[in-house]
């Protein structure tokens, strides 16, 4: 090997023909896309050249973590199945062949020890070792934290060692707890992979109703992910400003309780009304819960504050409607009747929901709220007309 600078650099050049067999060959994979004369590249280069050289200084084994670069035209990025696009500088990580839900903001501010300490934390960090059924860390401030725990016999069986890929994948929306030993042995008795692997969302009235078992073979990686996949993404998430974007919640039709985090009540009945009443509409769609506090700002102005709470309203792809004061939204019957009447034509519409906004309610920085005002409908208008406007 040669001692020029392309030579030594450990960031590898990704194309058509070497990705697949790259991601399928390494646990983690970070791919830095560019554009051929993008100055931003040129720029953050040398970042992630040092980021490369300290990560290969650290996990030097092969088939552990590799930093690469693809120019956004590569053909492999359109045609591999993966939904997102290209077009700029760009970051995407890709664990155990899969493409991982991270989004890194502000890449003009990415400094070398940012992405070590990420490769650090997802190589290392996925899992938190507890000594006890009674250890697992627990915070009653965060609504609705989810964990999933598995019982192994030792980290050394095949179930273990899938448990971790799969928590490596899905660190970012749901905690990984293990525990090791004979102590755990008559948790997972008559289980032919000596593990017993459970998904279970804290803070619950009723636990034992809130935990649900993995059934599937254990030593199997895409079973175990599926599973983890649809019990982390299924179940009413807690939106943040730093994750609204990774759980689309713009270019989704959503139902979000804003809750007040000195009483959760109201979020551990809207979470056991969505599991019994409402699961039907999850194909439709997406339940959340946020705190009204942490977004209050936003919440002015659309004309809620902190006395409101708590409260639900619909986001439809940026247009927000709120519900009727006087919906009681802890009993299944009056919330499953405002689903309902979204999908009506407007004069037949036995609730009144209609658009109130259009705003980007969960991103820090964004226009004002657009006010839609109600336009009264004549006898001719058409019943598919919403009946409303914008006016400035």
């Amino acid at each position: 090997m040669s001692d020029g600078p392309e030579s030594s650099s450990k960031v590898l050049p990704i194309n058509t023909e070497n990705v697949f067999s790259i991601l399928d060959s390494n646990e983690l994979v970070v791919i830095i896309f560019y554009t051929q004369y993008d100055s931003k590249y040129s720029k953050f280069e040398s970042i992630v050249n040092e980021a490369a050289m300290k990560v290969f200084e650290l996990y030097s084994d092969p088939g552990k973590v590799v930093f690469g670069k693809s120019c956004c035209s590569e053909k492999w990025i359109y045609s591999g199945g993966y939904k997102f696009y290209v077009h700029d500088l760009y970051i995407k990580v890709f664990i155990h062949g899969k493409l991982s839900t991270v989004y890194f903001n502000n890449l003009d501010y990415m400094s070398v020890q940012e992405f070590v300490s990420y490769v650090q934390n997802r190589l290392d960090g996925s899992i938190q070792e507890i000594s006890s059924t009674c250890s697992i860390p627990d915070n009653p401030k965060v609504a609705h934290a989810k964990a999933i725990t598995g019982y192994f016999k030792n980290k050394y069986s095949s179930a273990y060692r899938i448990f971790r890929k799969v928590s490596m994948n899905l660190m970012d929306i749901c905690r990984f707890y293990a525990g090791f030993g004979e102590k755990y042995s008559t948790m997972y008795s008559g289980n032919q992979n000596e593990s017993l692997i459970i998904f279970k969302i804290s803070d619950q009235p009723s636990p034992e109703f809130e935990q649900e078992i993995f059934s599937g073979d254990s030593s199997d990686y895409e079973s175990l992910y599926a599973w983890g996949t649809k019990s982390c993404l299924q179940s009413t998430s807690e939106i943040t400003f730093d994750n609204a974007m990774e759980l689309d919640i713009d270019q989704n039709i959503s139902l979000i309780l804003f809750y007040n985090p000195d009483d959760l009540k109201p979020v551990r009945q809207f979470k056991d009304i969505i599991k019994t009443d409402l699961e039907e509409w999850r194909d439709r769609f997406k339940f959340f819960t946020a705190d009204g506090q942490t977004f209050s700002l936003k919440l002015q102005q659309i004309g809620k504050t902190i006395t409101d709470l708590p409260f639900v309203i619909l986001n439809s792809f940026n247009t927000i409607y709120f519900f009727p004061e006087n919906i009681n939204f802890t009993t299944h019957h009056e919330l499953k009747k405002c689903i309902q009447n979204y999908y009506l034509p407007c004069k037949k519409r036995t609730v009144n929901i209609f658009p109130n906004y259009i705003f980007h309610l969960f991103r820090k920085i964004s226009r004002e709220p657009v006010k839609l005002e109600k336009i009264v409908l004549s006898s001719s208008d058409s019943d598919e007309d919403d009946g409303f406007g914008l006016f400035d």
